[in-house]
């Protein structure tokens, strides 16, 4: 019984998401897998995000609410609740992370199980209709897919599964990196000898990060992480943040 022998803790990072996270926990608490602890790590949020997070504590669920004094990087959420998460099975979720079916936690937690991964991915399915957009995912998916066979594996930062005691053992998220880090920690994880993959499902992928400075400049920002990924290098490093324009909290500016 994979729900009673496999509690997670689903990790929650935010940022000014009043609009999306009520959203994400009422689709959690739908889910058919309930055998979870529920963290959500805010950084800084000057919106109403916590009370919003507040109004879910009634969730049969151990729930954490944590805000950071300052506004962080995701990484900082992700590692430092990881480390104090109480189960074996961490999952780390974006606050505009959307299930496709009450089923979907079960079905990713028991394919993770059943395959004895050490961490894995899935797919992305774009939350609109719109053929650009799902064209986008499309080609996405497509590098995921080639890339993890390789030493470098892409790897979709909003939805990601791992076992809490080799993401000790790759370091948590490596804090030098402010776009990639994602990759970088499948990266590691295969290096390690490590079980890593992408699992044969698709959560709700939020267009906002492609549609809020148009394609156009999302595509270069990306074809430069890739390109770097390809030379084995990590992307976006602290050292040369300044060659390509991204904002930690670009996201949050746009219009709920």
């Amino acid at each position: 019984n994979t729900e009673s022998t496999c509690p997670i803790s689903i990790i929650i990072i935010t940022l000014n998401e009043e609009a999306r996270l009520p959203r994400l926990l009422a689709q959690l608490e739908q889910q058919t897998y309930q055998n979870i602890q529920l963290i959500v790590s805010d950084s800084n949020s000057t919106d109403h995000t916590r009370k919003k997070a507040e109004e879910y504590r009634h969730i049969e669920h151990n729930f954490i609410f944590h805000q950071c004094g300052v506004t962080k990087w995701p990484w900082y959420g992700r590692n430092r609740w990881a480390e104090q998460a109480s189960h074996d099975l961490l999952l780390f979720l974006d606050a505009d992370t959307q299930f496709p079916d009450e089923k979907f936690l079960e079905h990713t937690v028991k394919y993770f199980i059943d395959h004895r991964y050490a961490v894995a991915g899935c797919y992305l399915q774009s939350n609109t209709s719109n053929l650009l957009y799902r064209i986008w995912c499309r080609i996405s998916n497509t590098f995921f897919f080639i890339m993890q066979y390789t030493k470098t594996p892409l790897l979709a930062w909003c939805y990601i599964i791992a076992k809490k005691n080799v993401h000790m053992q790759l370091n948590w998220f490596d804090e030098s990196i402010y776009l990639g880090e994602d990759t970088e920690y499948a990266k590691q994880a295969k290096l390690q000898g490590h079980r890593f993959a992408l699992m044969p499902y698709r959560f709700i992928f939020d267009m906002r990060r492609v549609a809020q400075k148009w394609i156009g400049h999302t595509l270069e920002t990306y074809l430069r992480w890739f390109i770097q990924v390809l030379r084995h290098k990590k992307m976006l490093s602290t050292d040369n943040k300044k060659k390509v324009e991204y904002e930690f909290d670009i996201y949050t500016k746009q219009k709920q």
